[in-house]
C-alpha cells in the first residue's frame, strides 16, 4: 500500500483554558499544536487547485477556535475530542496525528514541555445486513438509515439486497430466507470499538 501524503502544521500557538487546576481554567496559558494530516494531495498538486486539497489555513483556524471554545481538564481529552472534530470537519483527511504541547504545565520542576500525541483515523469495515422477518427489504433499509444517523460512520457503498436460500438443509422453505446487503462503511474508531 502506498504511503499517504501529509500536510504538516507545526507549533500552532493557541491561548486556551485547559487544565486540572482552577487557576488554569481561569487564567489560561499557551498551548502548541502539531498536526499531521494524512490525505491524498495528488489531484491538488497536479491541477494546482485548493478545492482539491485540505486548506491548512482553515485547519489552523479550526484548531485555534476549538481549543478556545472548549475546556478540558486533561490534554488527553482535548487531543481525543479535537482529533475527532477534525476528522468530521475535513472529509479529505483520512487520518491525523495530533500533538498538544503544554510548556507551562504546573509541574513544579524544571522541564521544557509536556505533551500528548494521538493518532486517529477513519477505518473501513465491511458489514453485511440481513433479515429473515416480515418485510425484509424494509428492515434492511431501516438498518442503513440508522447507520447514517451517526456522524462518525459514513456509508461508502451499499450493495443491493439479494435473496439467498436457507443454509440449513432441513430449514422450512420461505421462513429463513434472508436478503443480505453488504455495506462498506468508514468510521473514525476501530470497528471493534464501534459496537453500540
Amino acid at each position: 500500500m502506498e504511503k499517504p501524503d501529509e500536510i504538516r502544521i507545526r507549533e500552532l500557538k493557541v491561548y486556551a483554558y485547559h487544565g486540572v487546576y482552577p487557576e488554569e481554567n481561569e487564567k489560561g496559558q499557551f498551548f502548541y499544536l502539531n498536526a499531521t494530516l494524512f490525505c491524498d494531495v495528488r489531484a491538488a498538486g497536479q491541477r494546482d487547485e485548493l478545492s482539491l486539497s485540505t486548506d491548512y489555513g482553515e485547519v489552523c483556524r479550526f484548531l485555534t477556535e476549538w481549543m478556545k471554545a472548549h475546556t478540558c481538564a486533561l490534554i488527553e481529552a482535548a487531543a481525543e475530542r479535537l482529533s475527532e472534530a477534525v476528522l468530521l470537519r475535513f472529509p479529505l483527511v483520512r487520518e491525523l496525528e495530533l500533538e498538544i504541547r503544554k510548556p507551562e504545565a504546573p509541574v513544579g520542576l524544571p522541564f521544557a514541555s509536556v505533551s500528548v500525541c494521538v493518532r486517529r483515523g477513519w477505518h473501513v469495515a465491511y458489514l453485511s445486513v440481513g433479515s429473515n422477518m416480515g418485510d425484509r427489504k424494509k428492515w434492511i433499509q431501516g438498518a442503513l438509515r440508522a447507520l447514517k444517523r451517526f456522524d462518525d460512520i459514513d456509508v461508502l457503498l451499499a450493495g443491493a439486497p439479494e435473496r439467498i436460500e436457507p443454509l440449513l438443509a432441513d430449514a422450512p422453505k420461505g421462513r429463513v430466507e434472508i436478503l443480505p446487503a453488504t455495506q462498506v462503511i468508514s468510521m473514525d474508531e476501530s470497528p471493534m470499538l464501534a459496537v453500540r
